[in-house]
C-alpha cells in the first residue's frame, strides 16, 4: 500500500460496500438486474483502485519500440489505464441501462398514481392513462413481472368500464374492437407475469382476478382457467384464507356445493374473523338447505360488527337484510370476491367486503 493513505482508504471502502451488497443480494433476492449492477460497481472499484495505485504497473514493464526515436516506455505506468478501459466501458453501459431502468420505473409509478387518484366518474380516463404509463414501462423493461401483472389487472378493469359504458349507451358495436383488444392484452399480460416469475403468488392472484372478471363478463367462459390459477396460487401460499374463500365461491357457482363448503370452512379455520368468507359460508349453507346453520353464521357476523360499533355501516345493514331473507330463494347470493382486500380501481385487487 504505497499510494496515498486516503486513496487506499477510499478503495477499501468501495470494496467493502461491494461485498456487503453482494451478501444482501444473495440473502434477499438475486435478479438479473442485481447481477449487472454488481459487475458495474466492481468495474468502478477496479478502475478507482488502479488509478489510485499507479505503482502497480511496476509489476508489468513493457519494452516497445515507438516511432523512429525508439522511445522506451519501460518506466511508464500503463497498467492503470489498461485496467481503466473496461471500467469506462462498463460505466457507460451501466449508466445507459440504469437510465432505462429508472425511466421505466417512473412510468410505472405514474401509472399507479393515476389509478390511485381515479374517481368513479372519470375511471375510464384514469385507467386509460394508467395503462399507457405501465405500457411504456413494459416497453422499456419487459422482464419485470410486476409490470405485466398490474398491466393485466388495469386492462381488465378498463374492459369492465367499456362494457358498462356500452350497456349504458346501448351501443355494443362501437366498442367491440377495443373490448376485444383489452380482453386479449389482459389475459396475455397475466400469463406473461406468471411465466416471468411463476413462484410469486401475487402474480397468480392477479391472473385469477383477470379470469374472475372475464367469467363475469363472458358468462363463465374462463371458469376452468380461473380455478387453475387459484390452485396454482395455493401451491405457493397454502395458508392464505382469501384464496380458499375465492375457490369456494368459484366451486359454488359451478354447482360443486360440498367442495365449496369445505373450502370456505378452510378459509375460516385459517382466519376465523374473515367476515366475507363467513358471509359466503352462510349463503352456501342456506343454498344447501341448512338454514339454521346459515343463520348462526350471520348472527356471528352481526355480533362482531356490533362489538366494533359498526351498526351504521353498510355491512351491518347487509347482514340485517340477510337475516330477514334467510331461507328464501333471494337470500343465497354469494359475494363472489377477489382474493385480496383492495379497491377495484386503486390497485391490483378490488375490495372483498
Amino acid at each position: 500500500q504505497r499510494g496515498p493513505p486516503h486513496r487506499s482508504g477510499n478503495a477499501h471502502a468501495l470494496g467493502a460496500a461491494l461485498v456487503v451488497m453482494m451478501i444482501c443480494a444473495v440473502v434477499v433476492y438475486f435478479t438479473v438486474s442485481m447481477w449487472f449492477l454488481l459487475w458495474f460497481l466492481l468495474a468502478v472499484v477496479v478502475g478507482v483502485r488502479a488509478v489510485s495505485n499507479p505503482r502497480a504497473a511496476e509489476r508489468l514493464k513493457l519494452s516497445l519500440s515507438l516511432s523512429r526515436e525508439r522511445i522506451s516506455v519501460e518506466e511508464h505506468d500503463i497498467l492503470p489505464y489498461i485496467m481503466l478501459v473496461p471500467s469506462v466501458i462498463l460505466f457507460v453501459a451501466g449508466s445507459w441501462w440504469l437510465t432505462r431502468f429508472y425511466r421505466a420505473e417512473v412510468e410505472y409509478q405514474q401509472g399507479r398514481i393515476a389509478v390511485a387518484q381515479a374517481q368513479e366518474d372519470e375511471a375510464l380516463q384514469d385507467l386509460t392513462e394508467s395503462l399507457q404509463h405501465i405500457g411504456n414501462a413494459i416497453t422499456g423493461i419487459g422482464y419485470r413481472d410486476s409490470y405485466h401483472a398490474d398491466y393485466a389487472v388495469i386492462a381488465v378493469n378498463l374492459l369492465k368500464e367499456y362494457t358498462r359504458k356500452a350497456q349504458d349507451e346501448n351501443d355494443d358495436q362501437s366498442y367491440q374492437s377495443i373490448q376485444a383488444t383489452l380482453l386479449s392484452v389482459s389475459t396475455r399480460s397475466a400469463e406473461k407475469a406468471t411465466e416471468l416469475n411463476p413462484t410469486n403468488v401475487r402474480n397468480w392472484e392477479s391472473r385469477a382476478y383477470v379470469y374472475q372478471e372475464l367469467v363475469k363478463l363472458t358468462g363463465g367462459g374462463y371458469g376452468d382457467a380461473l380455478l387453475a390459477a387459484i390452485n396454482q396460487a395455493l401451491l405457493y401460499d397454502p395458508v392464505r384464507p382469501q384464496l380458499y374463500h375465492q375457490k369456494g365461491v368459484v366451486l359454488s357457482l359451478g354447482g360443486l356445493d360440498d367442495e365449496a363448503l369445505e373450502e370456505l370452512k378452510t378459509a375460516l379455520d385459517l382466519q376465523p374473523l374473515y367476515l366475507p368468507a363467513r358471509y359466503d359460508l352462510a349463503m352456501q349453507l342456506d343454498k344447501m338447505g341448512r338454514t339454521d346453520d346459515a343463520r348462526k353464521q350471520l348472527e356471528f357476523i352481526q355480533n362482531v360488527l356490533e362489538q366494533n360499533d359498526l351498526r351504521d355501516s353498510t355491512a351491518y345493514t347487509q347482514i340485517r337484510e340477510a337475516l330477514m331473507t334467510i331461507g328464501t330463494e333471494s337470500s343465497a347470493c354469494l359475494l363472489y370476491t377477489s382474493p385480496s382486500p383492495r379497491d377495484r380501481t386503486r390497485s391490483r385487487m378490488p375490495s372483498s367486503a
